[in-house]
């Protein structure tokens, strides 16, 4: 797989800093992920169904939402070689129901109309081309199947914070933000505060724009979901972590402005 500059340190950034959080932080988020009260979906949704689990990180946390809601016939990708070693070793208790691949969100190593569900959670708006990331998924997407999308929102006081961030890093070098981190606020928040400011690219969206990208791509049924449950009890999830503000509440919008927006969407059959 042939990957650009920006791909290239997307990879190393990812492979790194999905290292990070403690164990006890990560099995809490999994605990957290994918329920069927957040989609709103019987617990059985996805029993004889297959699933991509779209860019699944170091830790791949989503693997065993997907497995609870019933398929066994899961794909845990990621373009990070390092993250899908990590992966697979953080989840053998889910033995032969998932198969782990690397890939690109650009150029899927799949079949047309290959999976029931797609899980792709804060992935889209790292690529060049979130776009042709979304249309790929489709391409994959089985006819009546659905893909969950979580993007970075914008305006708000954390978002604006976090582009103040990005121009402080070009100023920082990552080693020296990363031993800083790990030695005052911790592995997790580390690991957050390193993706919002060093991660080539980071695209933002308001529900509207998402909404009008995954129409472009011939998705239907588009509707946002919930704000997740926090993925931790700590000051950075509870205060500083923009999927812990309701975006339809005023302090919600001052924080976060569209907030962390998650996307329900259908191929038509």
């Amino acid at each position: 797989m042939s990957l650009t500059v920006q791909e290239t340190r997307t990879d190393e950034l990812f492979g790194d800093i999905h290292t990070l959080p403690d164990e006890a932080y990560v099995q809490t988020s999994r605990d957290r992920v994918l329920t069927a009260e957040h989609l709103g979906v019987s617990p059985d949704f996805l029993s004889g169904k297959s699933a991509l689990d779209a860019g699944t990180g170091g830790r791949g946390r989503a693997l065993q939402g997907l497995f609870r809601l019933g398929s066994r016939d899961i794909v845990a990708l990621d373009l990070s070689e390092t993250n899908i070693r990590n992966a697979r070793r953080h989840n053998t208790g889910l033995g032969s129901s998932v198969t782990y691949r690397t890939g690109n969100l650009l150029d899927l190593p799949f079949e047309a109309e290959r999976f029931d569900f797609i899980h792709c959670s804060g992935v889209a708006h790292h690529t060049a081309d979130p776009a042709k990331a979304v249309s790929e998924m489709f391409r994959c997407l089985k006819p009546g199947g659905k893909l969950y999308l979580s993007l970075y929102g914008t305006g708000g006081l954390l978002y604006s914070c976090a582009a103040f961030g990005r121009w402080i890093g070009q100023r920082i070098p990552y080693s020296a933000a990363r031993w800083v981190g790990l030695r005052t606020v911790g592995g997790a928040v580390t690991s957050n505060l390193l993706d919002y400011v060093y991660v080539p690219y980071q695209f933002h969206y308001t529900e509207s724009t998402a909404t009008e990208l995954l129409q472009e791509a011939g998705y239907a049924c588009i509707e946002r979901l919930p704000q997740p449950a926090r993925l931790g009890d700590g000051w950075w999830d509870r205060l500083l972590k923009p999927s812990t503000y309701d975006p339809n509440t005023v302090v919600g919008r001052m924080m976060v402005g569209s907030g962390w927006i998650v996307l329900m969407a259908g191929k038509p059959r």
